[in-house]
């Protein structure tokens, strides 16, 4: 009978020790489950960081630039003109007119010019560039001339199919160009080079 108390107390204080033993396994389980779900919380607010980052930011700023660059006006839709000018022995800007549409653009808002040279060169073919700024985009370049500054003509002689032409002529002058045409409106117009202050036109 002492015997079989005692197997049976023995089988009571087995079981307490399994079930504090199970107990220990469950409370570390569960601080294991409480860590790797403080862990996931952790890396879903790394993630949630980095998608505000400011690398996001710079990207997304970059993509709207690149769109609002899209909506700008290229200069090849204006239309430029740029006038000649005649030789004054000094250095004047030729007039630069460009529009878009009807509407003229405005110099230091729409657009800039640029000059190849801002020294007095003489007469001779020029160049300058036009870049577009504000609402245009787009860069090119524009050739002009500076013409020679020629005193009036004058007629030096006629005769029933001809007439002679002169004009006072400088040192400082390389050649004249003349053009002359039958013709009021210049439909058939001849231009001629010349090194003296003297033509005869037949």
């Amino acid at each position: 009978m002492k015997k079989t108390v005692f197997i049976a107390v023995l089988a009571l204080l087995m079981g307490i020790s399994a079930m504090a033993a199970c107990g220990a396994n469950e409370e570390k389980k569960n601080e294991t489950s409480g860590t790797a779900a403080k862990e996931t919380s952790s890396a879903s607010m790394i993630i949630a960081h980095n998608n505000d980052s400011p690398a996001s930011e710079g990207y997304s700023s970059a993509a709207a630039a690149k769109e609002k660059e899209k909506k700008k006006t290229e200069i090849d839709q204006c239309t430029v003109t740029v006038r000649n000018r005649v030789y004054t022995g000094k250095f004047t800007e030729p007039s630069v007119v460009i529009k878009y549409g009807s509407r003229s653009l405005l110099r230091g808002k729409d657009y800039t010019v640029e000059y190849d040279s801002t020294k007095d060169l003489g007469p001779g073919k020029y160049s300058l560039t036009v870049k577009m700024c504000g609402d245009f985009c787009g860069t090119k370049k524009y050739d002009y001339c500076i013409r020679p500054n020629v005193t009036s003509l004058s007629m030096k002689g006629s005769k029933v199919r001809s007439i002679t032409l002169g004009w006072e002529t400088r040192e400082s002058d390389d050649f004249y160009e003349l053009e002359y045409s039958r013709n009021k409106d210049f439909s058939d117009s001849v231009t001629k080079t010349l090194s003296t202050g003297l033509m005869k036109i037949r």
